[in-house]
């Protein structure tokens, strides 16, 4: 609506604000759901063949180098040790 001076009224400006703000938002949240795709579909193609029992080494006769740095915890009953460590291969 235009008001007898030619201005916008201020029902149709607070429209037009609610509009584009719902249009800026729609297209955040669809590029967010692309993107997740995205990334889903990638962490799965990584992760197909992975196997975790595996050592990280291009030769499996070679040792691998461990640096505990802290250990956690230790479950004596089960004899498991957690620890912080880094593995140098």
């Amino acid at each position: 609506m235009i008001s007898r001076d030619g201005m916008e009224t201020n029902s149709t400006l607070k429209a037009w604000e609610m509009w584009s703000s719902l249009v800026v938002c729609s297209a955040v949240a669809i590029s967010v759901v692309i993107a997740s795709y995205d990334e889903r579909r990638l962490y799965e193609d990584l992760m197909r063949d992975y196997n975790n029992l595996e050592r990280p080494v291009a030769n499996y006769s070679k040792p691998v180098t461990v640096y505990l740095k802290q250990i956690i915890d230790v479950d004596e009953k089960n004899q498991i040790v957690y620890v912080n460590a880094w593995l140098d291969y």
